[in-house]
């Protein structure tokens, strides 16, 4: 077959085409999916053909706006609002999460507490009453706190249900002090915990912290009216990016000054 009309009259021979100058100072301002697009082209149809730069440029826009749409697309789906623990649980056990594209699907353990209660540390939450613990956590719309998770694939920033209620259990007589308490959680993630700690203590005098690496999750997560449904007179907690290795947690002096001071502290938590 004859190349097309407009094809670079300086083509080789198949299979060593050289593409114009245009078409490469194209290829360097779409996205790098596009390109891998149009190299398996070139290497795995017609034959090592040249392509014409008007058919390059067609395929770049088509890859272009593949990507945009591919990026704009909310693949994690939203629970029934207002929050409520069990419309909640019935939603999840009816969506086909394996068949989302999640870089890692939920599991109903991330949000059964009734399972979380009878797991490896049932020992500990039979000795105690834990009606307040889990009136909270029935109440803390944990999907939203474990959203990111499904989406980046990384479950660092986040420890188990189990682990949650086991911290709020031992420091539940601390939280809900009459005077009101003073909280830090080293290593927050995406800020359940301080969510919870508000949750328990409702309490005007209360501070809520939180400090980590990363505190965009948490930030926002915090602010959604969304996050629980229940009402609490603690002020929202607050988040600090720091790091638990450096000295004085990495935080700047003002914020030490401030909110860090040695002893300021009746709870401190570090990296459940």
């Amino acid at each position: 077959d004859a190349p097309e009309d407009d094809a670079d009259p300086k083509a080789t021979a198949a299979g060593s085409w050289r593409p114009p100058l245009l078409a490469l100072l194209a290829l360097g301002v779409v996205a790098t999916g596009a390109v891998v697009l149009l190299i398996g082209a070139g290497a795995g149809g017609g034959a090592g053909r040249p392509r014409s730069f008007r058919a390059i440029v067609t395929l770049l826009e088509d890859a272009a706006g593949s990507g945009r749409q591919e990026e704009g697309v909310d693949r994690v789906p939203t629970p029934p609002l207002p929050y409520h623990y069990d419309t909640f649980v019935h939603w999840f056990k009816a969506q086909q999460w394996k068949e989302l594209g999640l870089r890692m699907p939920p599991s109903l353990g991330w949000f059964d507490i009734d399972t979380a209660l009878e797991g490896k540390f049932q020992a500990q939450f039979k000795e105690r009453d834990i009606r307040r613990v889990v009136a909270v956590a029935r109440a803390i719309n944990r999907f939203l706190f474990m959203r990111e998770i499904m989406e980046s694939g990384d479950d660092s920033t986040q420890a188990s249900l189990g682990m949650h209620l086991l911290a709020l259990t031992y420091l539940q007589e601390k939280l809900a002090s009459p005077e009101g308490v003073a909280a830090l959680d080293i290593g927050c993630g995406t800020g359940w915990l301080l969510e919870a700690f508000a949750l328990m203590s409702d309490n005007s005098r209360s501070n809520i912290m939180g400090i980590d690496l990363d505190i965009e999750a948490a930030t926002k997560v915090l602010a959604d009216p969304n996050v629980a449904s229940l009402a609490t007179r603690s002020p929202a907690p607050r988040v600090f990016k720091g790091n638990l290795l450096e000295e004085h947690f990495g935080v700047d002096s003002a914020t030490e000054q401030r909110f860090l001071q040695p002893g300021s502290f009746d709870v401190v938590n570090v990296g459940v």
